[in-house]
């Protein structure tokens, strides 16, 4: 009987709340209650509401629920909403419920959206907002309405939410997104924060900005939220998104930050500190910074910071009383001081620092790709400094070491820098100079060039540099904004200062080798003077006996003596003594124009040649010997991940223009003295025009094409005007000479290949020939001709004129006509390239009266080798000769 009692009692009880859920509920949609009810949130909130509709439910605990909730603004804080919310939940006291009064608990805000914002006052709409606390009991219901300060909040709950900033009536664009957490007082007059929430900012896309976390307590609004005490905690946040909040750009930075922060606040009037101004403790740890585009190491930097201070709110003034700066092995200490207004100002002291060269290298290395493993540095750096102003400026600054080593496992040996000096003195920052010893241990005395003072433009010094020990200096005019820097330095080894710069991921080398001595003086210069504010670099660089190989040429070219200079930003090469070629080269090569973005430098040139020999052409230019040293020169080209650029890419991005000249120019046989011609190479091409040149004893002139692409290719067209014939290669010279005479020459040939044998084999042309006073000695061809047996004497023509072809290594002959007071003949026949001679003469004798001829037609052939030729003549029985000589013309 009394579990059927029980059970009774329990399903009334169901039933009654049922019924009582349903009539409060359509209760609600009256008016009055509806009025009721949003006075009671306007007198939580302390402004305005706006509510869509009201629900009231009793079970499982009695709470009021209110849809499409929005607070209106504080008419002094802008005309925005304070508070939106899909959903505002606010919990009721079941003891009070069931006395018949109305007592709020907890209210839960679902997806609101909060703005807050700071007046020009310096005083936030926040201040307002959370009521203080009960003083004489709960909110009761009844006829009469209650004033405002009678209704309580226990506890604010946040889900999903959003909080914007706002300065005066300017949204910013910084926000925290995903805030969830609550807000409970916990005494009276105490209100302690539990709150997550992830940063954000417009127009910007963050992958991982971390979280959060907020802990703390706080005062009521009436005494502006002090005293308060409020912990920061935000983890999992990446460098790249930290500076993308705070700038709303990527800095190109990666890695991972976290921070730890404190803020404290006295109570007002407390004398324990002015009014409005909070303590805080800073803790920012960063790891694993490096460049966006580089991988990351186990040995990327971190750093850690420290900062207590004061900020006062109400003047807008930050001050750092002790920062701490951390590094594995380094540190630094000072102090600051900030102004936030409209025109900030800034203080900044570093009191000491200590750097290690270490943790310089792991910066270094994180932010410049291609640094060669193993790379160490040893030492460190003190200094102290003192900034003023916005933007920051010098006030004060002192550098100094006693010097280093940097370890690069390229070299046989440590590289040792000096004792390092600097600071600033008046208004100019100086960087005395830095002694840089490079080579081995009992090096200093060397056979190289030696380093002279620095130009005209700097200050002049009185020592000399050693050999093996490079300078490095700069200097900064604080009010011009103009400086320089400076190396000057001599080594014995070229090489070594090369490998050190390719070590640490700067390598010249690109499509080049030197190997040799040097000396250098170069100074970069910067300031309003110069154009477009850009640095300009004037200097020199000496080279002797050394080898340069040169990316596109198959051999090194040997350096007697040659120089680099720089003319306020300009390139030149003036070259000493260089060999190459087969001969020894002097002259200048010039920069001119400046390149467009990503385009090529065009560049003049004079150049000189004692001796240039056209079958070493081939071996410098031709492609045969390039892959092999190629390959491992165009590794320094970009990536190790990068294809290759083929074989004549190097070539192929020069732009040169200028006049050539050669003592002695070879072409197999042919010697051509005193040669001069315009030249051009562009897109792997070579155009030699306007050459002129002297030979056997007449000129030549013409132009030559050459593209050197995978298969060369070659074009000449030459003249040659009164040559003398006995000067022919193959031909005898002086009394023994065979040929006499003069002949204008012209003549245009192709050739194809790598190689002298296939340019042999692929040469073919076509010319035409002219002679005058032509001698052959040995035969009397017209007595010859005339008793059909070989006479001895000579022949000779006043005139004459034809064609010939040039193909698979042999000149063919084409008509030739040939003329003197005697009679005509007509040549046809090859001469090859082995000397080789097939030659037919069919010739005419004139009468006495020279109308007509006054013997049948023969023909005399003459063949064998130059050196060896033999005379034949065949007595004809055909028409006369006259018939045959008119049937060719």
């Amino acid at each position: 009987m009394f579990k059927r009692k029980r059970w009774k009692i329990v399903l009334a009880a169901v039933l009654a709340v049922c019924a009582g859920d349903f009539a409060m509920s359509r209760v609600l949609h009256t008016g009055r209650m509806r009025r009721y009810f949003t006075a009671r949130f306007e007198s939580a909130f302390g402004r305005p509401v706006q509510v869509a509709n009201f629900d009231l439910r009793l079970f499982p605990s009695p709470r009021l629920e209110a849809a499409g909730v929005t607070v209106e603004e504080d008419p002094g804080f802008g005309s925005e909403y304070f508070l939106r919310a899909e959903r505002v939940t606010a919990g009721l006291h079941w003891s009070a419920f069931l006395s018949g009064r109305l007592e709020f608990g907890t209210f839960s805000f679902t997806r609101p959206s909060l703005n807050l914002v700071r007046g020009g006052d310096g005083r936030w709409n926040l201040e307002r907002w959370l009521p203080p606390a009960r003083r004489n009991g709960a909110a009761m219901v009844g006829p009469a309405p209650l004033p405002a300060p009678g209704v309580r909040l226990d506890r604010v709950e946040f889900d999903e939410g959003r909080i914007n900033f706002m300065s005066g009536t300017e949204k910013l664009s910084f926000a925290f997104t995903g805030v969830t957490g609550s807000v409970e007082q916990i005494a009276a007059g105490r209100w302690m924060l539990q709150l997550e929430a992830e940063p954000w900012r417009s127009g910007v896309a963050l992958q991982a900005a971390g979280t959060l976390q907020v802990r703390g307590d706080i005062a009521g609004t009436s005494a502006r939220l002090q005293p308060a005490e409020i912990h920061l905690h935000w983890s999992e946040a990446s460098l790249a998104d930290l500076l993308r909040l705070a700038r709303g750009e990527d800095y190109g930075l990666r890695g991972q930050i976290a921070v730890d922060a404190t803020a404290r606040s006295a109570p007002p009037g407390s004398g324990n500190a002015p009014a409005g101004e909070w303590s805080f403790n800073l803790q920012a740890r960063g790891q694993g910074i490096h460049r966006w585009d580089l991988t990351e190491r186990q040995d990327n930097p971190s750093v850690n910071l420290l900062c207590d201070g004061h900020w006062n709110v109400s003047e807008n003034r930050l001050r750092v009383e002790q920062a701490v700066v951390e590094g594995p092995s380094s540190n630094a200490r000072g102090e600051a001081e900030m102004w936030l207004g409209a025109k900030p100002a800034f203080e900044l002291r570093v009191n000491s620092a200590v750097v290690q060269a270490a943790d310089l290298l792991a910066w270094y290395r994180a932010f410049q790709p291609g640094v060669a493993e193993g790379v160490a540095g040893d030492g460190y750096v003190t200094g102290a400094a003192a900034l003023h102003g916005w933007p920051l400026e010098w006030r004060n600054l002192a550098v100094s070491s006693s010097g280093g080593t940097l370890t690069v496992p390229a070299l046989g040996h440590p590289i040792r820098i000096g004792p390092i000096e600097g600071g600033r003195t008046r208004d100019r920052i100086t960087l005395e100079p830095v002694r840089i010893a490079v080579g081995a241990a009992g090096a200093e005395q060397g056979t190289g060039p030696r380093a002279k003072n620095l130009n005209a433009r700097g200050p002049k010094r009185a020592q000399a540099v050693e050999a093996n020990t490079i300078l490095v200096s700069a200097s900064q005019e604080l009010r011009t904004q103009s400086g320089f820097f400076a190396i000057e330095g001599s080594v014995d080894h070229a090489q070594e200062v090369l490998s050190l710069a390719a070590a640490l991921g700067r390598p010249f080398e690109r499509g080049w080798e030197l190997q040799g001595s040097a000396a250098a003086v170069l100074r970069w210069e910067w300031g309003a003077a110069q154009e477009n504010g850009r640095s300009i670099l004037n200097g020199h660089i000496d080279f002797s006996k050394g080898r340069l190989q040169v990316a596109g040429l198959n051999q090194p070219l040997q350096l007697g003596a040659a120089q680099l200079l720089w003319e306020d930003g300009k390139r030149r090469a003036h070259l000493g003594a260089l060999g190459g070629f087969g001969g020894e080269w002097s002259g200048d090569v010039m920069e001119g124009h400046a390149p467009s973005p990503g385009g090529a430098a065009e560049w003049k040139f004079q150049l000189h040649a004692d001796q240039v020999d056209a079958a070493e052409l081939d071996r410098w230019v031709g492609p045969r010997a390039r892959p092999g040293w190629l390959e491992r020169l165009l590794a320094t080209f970009g990536s190790s991940s990068a294809p290759l650029v083929s074989a004549s890419e190097l070539i192929r991005r020069i732009r040169a223009t200028g006049e050539l000249q050669v003592d002695e120019l070879r072409v197999e046989k042919f010697v051509l003295k005193e040669v001069h011609a315009s030249a051009a190479l562009n897109n792997l091409r070579i155009v030699v025009t306007d050459a002129t040149a002297q030979w056997a004893g007449g000129t030549v002139s013409g132009t030559v094409t050459a593209d050197f692409a995978a298969r060369p290719r070659y074009r000449i067209d030459a003249k040659a005007e009164r040559v003398r014939l006995e000067e022919f290669p193959g031909a005898e010279r002086g009394r023994l000479a065979r040929f006499d005479g003069t002949a204008t020459v012209e003549i245009r040939l192709t050739a194809e290949g790598v190689g002298r044998e296939e340019l042999l084999r692929t040469l073919g042309g076509v010319g035409r020939v002219e002679l005058r006073n032509a001698e052959l000695r040995g035969w009397d061809l017209a007595a010859s001709l005339a008793d059909g047996t070989p006479r001895a004497g000579s022949s000779r023509w006043n005139a004459g004129d034809g064609m010939f072809g040039v193909r698979d290594r042999t000149i063919v002959i084409e008509p030739l006509r040939l003329d003197s007071a005697k009679g005509s003949a007509v040549v046809r026949g090859t001469v090859s390239f082995g000397r080789a001679v097939e030659l037919s003469f069919i010739s005419a004798v004139k009468n006495k009266a020279g109308t007509a001829p006054s013997a049948p037609a023969s023909h005399a052939q003459i063949s064998g080798p130059l050196d060896a030729l033999r005379l034949s003549v065949v007595k004809e029985i055909a028409p006369a000769p006259a018939a045959a000589i008119r049937r060719v013309r």
